[in-house]
């Protein structure tokens, strides 16, 4: 099971990105392989990748093609074949 964390600020102060990189460190036994980060002035996303079936693709967060908006998450793609 992957490693979700992030953090949103509803004010004028920017996401502190050492508390998620910390919070994110602290959840690397539920995703050893791999992880990333998101960040602008209002959130700061990470995550912690576990590998179960392809392990040089799957990064995370995620974004549109305009890297408009991003998400992260843990799930599993069913008849992907």
């Amino acid at each position: 099971m992957c490693g979700i964390t992030g953090f949103i600020s509803l004010n004028q102060v920017p996401p502190d990105q050492r508390l998620v990189r910390e919070m994110t460190n602290r959840t690397r036994h539920r995703g050893p392989d791999g992880e990333g980060f998101y960040t602008d002035s209002k959130a700061c996303l990470g995550h912690r990748r576990l590998s179960l079936v392809a392990p040089s693709c799957g990064h995370q967060p995620l974004s549109d093609p305009e890297s408009r908006f991003w998400v992260t998450a843990n799930a599993e793609v069913h008849n992907y074949r």
